[in-house]
C-alpha cells in the first residue's frame, strides 16, 4: 500500500473528501475542466493505491467509478480519458521557495493507460509522491462531489486558489475565523487561473530566472506568453465574475472581489482583493465590491472604446448622470451599442439614456424597452453635458 499520511486518513479520504498539496494547487499550468476533474478523483483515490517495484505510486479507477463521481457518459469515456492521458503525461510541476532559492520540478503523472479490461490506471512518478504522500502542512480539504459540480475550469482553479489561502494564519486574531481577505496580482492570477499558457514558448524560463531575484516577473512573462486569452482587465474580469458567480452557487464559499488599481488616476488593475466568506449561507447580490469613482471612470473608457475613444470629462459626465451607478451606465450602453449612428455624440446619447432610463433593446426590432419615442433637442443637450463634466 502507499504510504501512510501523517493525518487522519479515514477523514479526509472517505468517499467524498480528500486533500490536496497547496503546491500542487498553485502550480501554474493551462488544462482543461475534464483533467482537472480526473486528476482530483485520482488523488482521492490515491491511499488505495499500491506502489510498483520502481516505487512508483499506481492508482487504478474503473469505468462506473470515474463516470459516477465526475458525470461522463460512459459511452463517451474513452475518447474523453484518451485526450485526457495525453495532457496528464505531460505536466511538469514543481515547488519553489525563493526565501531558501531552492525549487524542484517533476513530471506528474509518468504513464496513464485504459485497458482492454476498462479500467484507467494512473502511474504517479517516484519524484511527485512527495507531493501527495508528504503532507504534514499547507494542504486543502475538498469534496470531489464539489469539483464535479464545476463547469467552467476557470471556477475550479480560483476555488482551490481561493480555498487554499482562505484561513488565518498562526499567531494572528480575527474577528470571525470565516471570513478571510484574499490577494492576488493580476498577472499571476491569470497564470493560476490557466489564461495563459507557461508551457508555450520562453515563459517558463522568464519566470525562473525572475525567480532568483526574489519573485517571479509574471507579467513580464505574459508580453512574451504565445498562447493567452482574455488578458486585458475588461474580458478578465468578466471571467473572474463567471467564475465567482459559479462558486457561491455551488460551493460552501461566499466570495467578493474587490479590483485594486495602481498608483495615479486611471492607473491599471494590478492587484485583486477576494473577500471569502467560508461560510456561505447565502448569495450575495453582487460578486463585485462597490468601486470607487477613479474605477467608474476607468469602467465607462474601457466600455466606450467599444464604439469610441471619449475624454476623461465626458466620463465624469456620463458618471455624474448616473450618480455613479455602474449598473445604470452599463445598461445605456448597451443601448448605445444598439444604434446604427448618433445625432450627436456618443457621451451626449449616454448621458440621455441614462435620463430617460432607456433599456436595451430585447427585441429584433428597432424600438427601445419602456421608453415612449420623442424628439430630442440634440444641442441642448450637448450644452448639458458641460454641467455634467463640471465636476
Amino acid at each position: 500500500m502507499a504510504k501512510e499520511l501523517p493525518i487522519n486518513t479515514k477523514e479526509y479520504y472517505s468517499n467524498d473528501n480528500f486533500i490536496k498539496t497547496n503546491a500542487m494547487i498553485h502550480a501554474k499550468y493551462k488544462s482543461s475542466l475534464m483533467e482537472n476533474k480526473v486528476l482530483n478523483l485520482a488523488l482521492a483515490n490515491s491511499s488505495n493505491g499500491t506502489l510498483d517495484k520502481e516505487g512508483t505510486l499506481v492508482v487504478t479507477m474503473t469505468v462506473p467509478e470515474i463516470t459516477r463521481a465526475l458525470g461522463i457518459k460512459s459511452h463517451a469515456i474513452y475518447q474523453e480519458l484518451d485526450t485526457i492521458a495525453a495532457t496528464m503525461t505531460g505536466r511538469v510541476m514543481g515547488i519553489s521557495d525563493p526565501q531558501k532559492k531552492t525549487f524542484k520540478y517533476a513530471s506528474l503523472i509518468h504513464v496513464a493507460q485504459f485497458t482492454e479490461d476498462k479500467r484507467f490506471i494512473v502511474k504517479f512518478s517516484k519524484e511527485s509522491r512527495e507531493l501527495i504522500e508528504n503532507i504534514t502542512e499547507q494542504y486543502t480539504r475538498l469534496k470531489i462531489s464539489t469539483i464535479a459540480s464545476f463547469r467552467s475550469v476557470y471556477s475550479l482553479r480560483l476555488y482551490e486558489a481561493l480555498k487554499s489561502k482562505a484561513y488565518i494564519p498562526k499567531g494572528e486574531i480575527a474577528s470571525d475565523k470565516n471570513k478571510i481577505r484574499v490577494e492576488f496580482g493580476v498577472a499571476e492570477l491569470q497564470f493560476q487561473m490557466g489564461t495563459v499558457n507557461m508551457e508555450v514558448g520562453n515563459v517558463k524560463n522568464i519566470l525562473k530566472e525572475s525567480s532568483k531575484s526574489g519573485s517571479p516577473d509574471y507579467e513580464k512573462a505574459i508580453e512574451n506568453a504565445k498562447e493567452r486569452v482574455n488578458i486585458d482587465w475588461r474580458h478578465f474580469s468578466r471571467v473572474l465574475k463567471s467564475s465567482i458567480k459559479e462558486i457561491n452557487e455551488k460551493t460552501e464559499l461566499n466570495v467578493v472581489m474587490e479590483p485594486i488599481s495602481g498608483k495615479g488616476r486611471g492607473g491599471r488593475i494590478r492587484k485583486v482583493a477576494f473577500y471569502v466568506d467560508k461560510n456561505n449561507k447565502q448569495m450575495p447580490e453582487e460578486t463585485f465590491i462597490e468601486l470607487s469613482e477613479d474605477e467608474i471612470l476607468d469602467s465607462i473608457m474601457e466600455m466606450a472604446e467599444e464604439i469610441e475613444r471619449i475624454k476623461i470629462a465626458d466620463c465624469k459626465a456620463i458618471a455624474k448622470a448616473a450618480e455613479y451607478n455602474l449598473d445604470r451606465i452599463r445598461r445605456a450602453h448597451e443601448v448605445a451599442k444598439q444604434q446604427k449612428e448618433f445625432k450627436a455624440s456618443y457621451t451626449a446619447f449616454m448621458v440621455w439614456a441614462i435620463k430617460e432610463n432607456v433599456e436595451p433593446n430585447t427585441k429584433n426590432n428597432n424600438q427601445f424597452n419602456n421608453f415612449k419615442q420623442r424628439t430630442y433637442d440634440y444641442d441642448e443637450l450637448e450644452r448639458d453635458i458641460m454641467n455634467y463634466s463640471d465636476l
